[in-house]
Parts: C-alpha cells; structure tokens; sequence
C-alpha cells in the first residue's frame, strides 16, 4: 500500500495534523499527555496492568492505521477487494481500521476458495451518550430566570482597526441559569463567573465580572463592569479581526499553520423591569406606542454580561502568559506565536495580544480546531483593559518572542526592526510628557 492509501487516527476517529506525524516521540507525549487530549486515551485492561495495581487507572496512548480501500483497490483492480455487484461499490467508498481489514486478509498458505469476497465487519461510532435509567430517576432541571435585555454588538473598521459598539433598540428574551457552571480550576478564571444562557434555541454561555482586583467579595458597580465586560469584546473581535489577514496572508506566503478561529461575542444589559409592567419582546409587527411606553418604564441596567457560544468542551488550552512566550513546539503553539507576532507588525508595536488561551471546538465546516477567547492586550498607554501592562508588557513581547518557520515563511519583521520602533514609541511618549509637565510648571499669561 503507498502512503497516500494510510493514515493514523487516534480513537474516537481524531484524525492528527499532518505536521504531529513527524515528531520525535518526547515531543508526541509532551503533546498529548495535556488534558484537554483525554478522549484520545484508553484505558489499559486489567491483565495488561501491572501485578499489585490492579484497581488503579492506568492510561496508555494509542493508534490506529485506517486505510483507503477505495484508493487502494483503484489502484490495484485487486478483484478480491473490488468485489462484484453491491457490496463491492460499498467496499470501493468505505475507509475501515487495519484490524477489520485483517479479519478478511488471506495467508499465502491459504486455499484461494476460503476467502470471503464480503465487506469487512464494520461498526459505528458517535459522541451520543445514553440516558441512565429514567424510570428509577429523573435528572435534576436546571434552575433558570428569564431576563430581559438589549445586545450590544462591536465592528472593527478596516485598517484602522477602530472598534463601533451598536446597541440594538429592542428587547430580547433569554432564560439564564441562576448558577454559575461548575468548572475546575483549570478552566475557572479568577475575575469572571461563568453562566448557562438560552437564547431561542441557541446555547451561550454568559460571563459577568466578579473580582476587578480586590477580591470576589467587592461590590463592582455596574458602571465599571460594563467598562471592563466592553473593553473584553473589543479585544476578542480585534483578535478575529487580526486573525482572518493573518490567514489570509499566511496562504498568500504558503505558510503551513493550523487550523484556528476566535469565538463570537457580544454584550447584553439586563433591565430590571417597574413593578407595574413587564418589558415586551420584539415583536414581528414592528415597533409600536405601547412598546415605547413599556421601554421607558425600565429604570436602570441591572447586570451585564459578555456572551459567547457554548464550545464543545471547557478544557483550556493555555499559549502564553501575561508575560513570557511558549516553548511548546506542535504547529498550533507556533501558530498562535506567530499570529502574536504579526499583529505586533501590523499594529507598528502598540497593540500585542498575551494570555491567549483556547480550547478545542467544532469549525463550521464540523471539524475539530482550535477556538480562541479572552485574551489580553498591552498597549502603549495601558489602558486597553484589565491586565494591560502598557509599556512593560509591549517590552516583554519584543524582548522574548522566539521566531519559528510560521514567522520567517511570512517575513515578519525582526526582533531589531520592533525594538527600534518601540524605542521611538517611547522616546516621543517621553518627550511628549515631558512638555506637558513644562507647560503645567510654566502656564502662558495670556488669558
């Protein structure tokens, strides 16, 4: 069989990146022991296991080869795979795993006669979990409270980047879980809480703001939480904003990157309701004089939340700190490294992404990828949101970014070309602040 006629999968059908299947076997591990690769572990029988540890859980990693029998038997014409009538057509477009084809592969010292022309066994599988025994419990329902709100939707400008905030006039409805989802540590930040959220037949989730530094028990005034909340979705649609001409570019230079995308969002504001009216929903008819009296009647924003899609799992996948670079060397840490890099370039030095996180989730097209979120930004003025670092993170950036194949297959700028332009950026915040001061000590007498 060639190559082309092949291919490693893991189990549950997870098909590799082509670049994982040139790695040395440390890189491989060092890869796939992180948790959010769990479902491409199985779990040793207990006779493999060793003697005394019966009762413990012990992981091992394996592979499967798949083949093309469609392929091989085009190019072959082999007449015992081609088959004959029906079940051969149905051999020719089924790609099965080695272990079924070897239940039908012949030995030379075989007669010729005892081979089967039949397709090989084959079997199904799915992510579907199965109900437990509803007759003897029911599962436990979720508690919810419907809230009324306006959605606030951000678009970044072409080239400038600049962002527009649109609220939309209507209300809408949406029923949200009275209780924060129950995440570990790992997958739980420390400034937001993270809750369920129906809206129509789509699933979100819905994030408020908790901690702003001073601890969980703060009180945060609404007024500074839909600050940081708008600061957060300015950041993410910049992120996907960079990150589309950062694929597009890289397809133009014919660099090899994995497969990524940043999640969706936007913001909506609760509204506590009079006691007298309950706030109407959009109706289809348009707007009309009672909706407008109802709308007036609402006397202030009683929460706010950034909202997001729910992804297929919680598992965080972490690139970069607030400071630092990665290490890791598989192609999507590199990605997400040299997409950093490219928005540095494009961004002359004033805008750079850290903490950028991820986790695995479905691509339009259903396949698994990499969906980013909640990154975030240092910027020359340090003021782009919580955990800018202003000029002490953009140094970082600079000062530590490592270059891999991605970088220089795209030519971005050198590490000499960002220093110096941020050795400018802060030479004239200097001398600019500097005249501010001289202005203050020194004011003019005319009046």
């Amino acid at each position: 069989m060639s190559r082309e006629e092949t291919g490693l999968r893991a189990p549950n059908n997870y098909v590799f990146p082509i670049d994982n299947l040139v790695m040395t076997v440390a890189q491989w591990y060092q890869l796939y022991s992180r948790p959010e690769y769990r479902d491409t572990y199985i779990v040793l029988p207990k006779q493999t296991q060793r003697k005394g540890k019966q009762n413990s859980k012990s992981y091992a990693f394996s592979v499967e080869l798949y083949i093309n029998v469609g392929q091989y038997a085009a190019r072959t014409e082999d007449p015992e795979i081609v088959g004959s009538g029906r079940a051969g057509a149905k051999r020719k477009t089924s790609a099965v795993s080695v272990g079924d084809v070897g239940k039908c592969s012949s030995s030379s010292k075989r007669p010729r006669e005892t081979v089967s022309s039949q397709p090989a066994r084959q079997t199904l599988r799915s992510t579907f979990i199965a109900d437990g025994n509803l007759l003897a419990q029911t599962p436990s329902p979720i508690s919810v409270v419907e809230i009324q709100f306006k959605k606030t939707t951000c678009l970044i400008s072409e080239g400038s980047g600049s962002p527009t905030l649109m609220e939309e006039s209507p209300l809408l409805s949406g029923f949200l879980e009275t209780r924060p989802l129950d995440l570990i540590a790992g997958e739980r930040g420390n400034s937001k809480d993270v809750f369920g959220l129906r809206i129509g037949t789509q699933s979100y989730v819905a994030k408020k703001l908790v901690n702003t530094g001073g601890g969980r028990s703060e009180e945060i005034p609404i007024s500074q939480a839909i600050n940081v909340l708008t600061a957060d979705l300015i950041r993410l649609k910049r992120m996907a904003y960079f990150a589309e001409k950062f694929k597009a570019f890289a397809y133009d230079q014919g660099a090899n990157i994995a497969e990524f995308d940043v999640s969706d969002a936007f913001l909506i504001k609760s509204y506590k309701p009079s006691t007298s009216t309950v706030p109407p929903v959009e109706h289809i008819d348009g707007d009309h004089e009672e909706d407008r009296a109802h709308a007036e009647s609402i006397k202030e924003v009683s929460a706010v939340y950034l909202v997001e899609p729910l992804r297929l799992t919680t598992t965080v996948v972490k690139f970069s700190g607030t400071f630092g670079s990665t290490t890791r060397t598989e192609l999507r840490s590199l990605t997400v490294s040299a997409y950093a890099h490219y928005v540095a370039e494009q961004t002359a030095c004033r805008y750079i992404f850290a903490d950028i996180q991820g986790s695995n989730n479905a691509n339009a097209s259903g396949k698994l990828s990499l969906t980013l979120f909640d990154p975030m930004t240092h910027t020359v003025e340090g003021t782009s949101g919580a955990g800018d670092h202003g000029r002490e993170g953009l140094q970082d950036f600079v000062s530590n970014h490592t270059c891999n194949h991605i970088c220089w297959a795209m030519q971005l700028a050198s590490r000499e070309v960002m220093q110096n332009t941020l050795t400018d950026i802060f030479r004239s915040q200097s001398g600019a602040a500097t005249q501010d001061s001289e202005n203050q000590e020194n004011p003019s007498d005319e009046e």
